[in-house]
């Protein structure tokens, strides 16, 4: 999925809206009272690991749902006119995750820690690439030239 999204304009534009429908539809069709099932576990969330101490939340404890969102949200397109229309779009669907998905979930947490690590991840990238550029360049300026 997350391949996907960073690739195909498509699939970045309804993605995000599809797994939040997901959120909406299973809180409000399973039920034990607090419109989940007892063995679901929400498709936003952060994974808790069993270990006897508590680790720091990393990209490595959420959901592969909740990085291709975090995919989605820091790769907006938009296909329509209005590129504004996307943030907005973005935004409603990161709303409706939150408001369907159960406290336990922890998916604004999830969300905003694979956000940053999907950023953080792509500036270092970028940065790895100037610095490979910029040496190239270094490099044919102090060339010595050859006489033909």
């Amino acid at each position: 999925m997350m391949e996907a999204a960073r690739s195909e304009v498509l699939v970045n534009y309804i993605l995000h809206r599809i797994i939040a429908l997901h959120c909406k539809i299973t809180s409000k069709a399973l039920g034990d009272g607090n419109g989940r099932n007892k063995d679901e576990k929400p498709l936003v969330r952060v994974i808790e690991k069993k270990t006897e101490e508590s680790s720091p939340l990393t990209v490595a404890n959420v959901s592969a749902a909740t990085k291709t969102l975090a995919v989605c949200t820091a790769n907006t397109v938009s296909i329509t006119t209005q590129p504004s229309s996307s943030y907005s779009n973005i935004h409603t669907s990161l709303k409706t995750i939150t408001t369907y998905s159960p406290a336990s979930a922890k998916a604004a947490d999830a969300i905003l820690i694979a956000f940053f690590a999907y950023v953080n991840e792509q500036s270092l990238k970028f940065e790895d690439a100037i610095i490979a550029l910029k040496e190239d360049r270094s490099s044919r300026d102090h060339s010595d030239p050859m006489d033909e």
